[in-house]
């Protein structure tokens, strides 16, 4: 957040925490670069000094070479998110380790878990968010409960799983956007269980969740338990984008598939299969289907091969017209066998989903 305050004084703070950072004072040097990052904003919010990110990293790293843990800690998260320098994981995850070698903090903990998981290594993730909720970090009980109610990076125990969102809730060091998925997340479980008492508890829940009014899939959630028809959760995590890796399979977004949400919800519905059933037959399919994607800005959204431009209905039409997946994988060179079986399996889980009346 941009500082409030006059330009002259804000430019002669400037002046003056430079010189004591060129003086070799490390603390000078992390506030220095905290006011060039935020720049500078006047009463009524309009931007007086731009930010001077490229400026802000370079006195983070000076504090970080003269021996601060938050100047180093600074600094990995201007590579963490690509702030006035190019974005650099790695190195991010260096800084994070660093600092926590050190003192043990637990945002560190909670930063390294967030890169692990934003790599895919979901397993090192739910290990350090583990650390992170040890160190004090109530908002990493959100992500251990998570984890372990869709088995993610770790065995899935949804009783385990509870007990974590029921930590976070009752948190001290945990913010209100955190407390209120901890309690979202905590209703669908106990949802999902069905026992007696369960969707008053769950009710109580997402009232809670939703307070601000500010927590769509809450709204939704309650809305749909005020009808007393079967229930369709939003099973991904607040906030973030369902490209992020690390969640669940989630019926109304899968994929960012409309159709594909309706015929689930349809099969849930009509055959009457246990929600609980229905998310482990998600799980593999989507561990089975991980080549298939789908992406509003690829073929308008339609079905492809590890966004590329090649759908999958191309190399359905090639192979039902006669061709084997070696010559499939000869036709397009930028396809591979494994390609050709995947679309394939596609194809024939849609089949199973959806029945097409055939003349006889």
């Amino acid at each position: 957040m941009a500082r409030k305050s006059n330009p002259r004084t804000y430019r002669r703070r400037i002046a003056t925490l430079r010189k004591a950072s060129e003086l070799g004072n490390a603390e000078a040097s992390l506030k220095l670069g905290w006011l060039l990052e935020e720049g500078l904003v006047d009463a009524v919010g309009r931007r007086v000094v731009a930010p001077a990110q490229t400026s802000a990293v370079a006195a983070f790293r000076r504090a970080a070479e003269l021996g601060d843990l938050y100047g180093v800690m600074a600094l990995g998260l201007c590579y963490d998110n690509g702030t006035g320098v190019r974005r650099n994981k790695q190195r991010a995850l260096r800084c994070y380790m660093e600092v926590w070698q050190s003192i043990h903090n637990a945002s560190a903990a909670n930063n390294i878990a967030t890169i692990h998981r934003d790599l895919g290594r979901m397993r090192r993730a739910f290990q350090w968010w583990r650390k992170a909720a040890a160190a004090g970090d109530g908002g990493a009980f959100v992500c251990l409960g998570y984890c372990l109610y869709y088995g993610i990076g770790v065995r899935r125990n949804p009783a385990k799983a509870l007990i974590a969102f029921r930590r976070a809730g009752r948190h001290a060091s945990i913010t209100d956007w955190e407390r209120e998925e901890a309690s979202y997340h905590r209703a669908v479980a106990l949802l999902d269980r069905g026992a007696r008492g369960d969707a008053a508890r769950a009710r109580v829940l997402l009232t809670r969740a939703n307070l601000d009014d500010d927590y769509v899939e809450a709204r939704s959630l309650l809305a749909q338990l005020d009808k007393k028809a079967r229930i369709l959760p939003c099973r991904c995590r607040r906030g973030l984008n369902r490209d992020v890796a690390g969640q669940a399979p989630c019926l109304p977004h899968r994929r960012g598939s409309t159709m594909q949400a309706s015929l689930l919800k349809g099969r849930v519905e009509e055959r009457g299969l246990s929600l609980r059933a229905t998310i482990d037959r998600e799980v593999a399919v989507e561990r089975t289907l991980d080549r298939i994607t789908q992406n509003p800005a690829v073929l308008a959204g339609r079905a492809a091969i590890r966004g590329l431009r090649i759908s999958v209905a191309h190399v359905v039409n090639l192979v039902a017209n006669g061709m084997t997946p070696a010559q499939v994988v000869a036709e397009l060179p930028d396809l591979e066998e494994e390609d050709v079986r995947q679309a394939l399996a596609y194809a024939a889980a849609l089949a199973q989903d959806e029945v097409h009346p055939i003349r006889a």
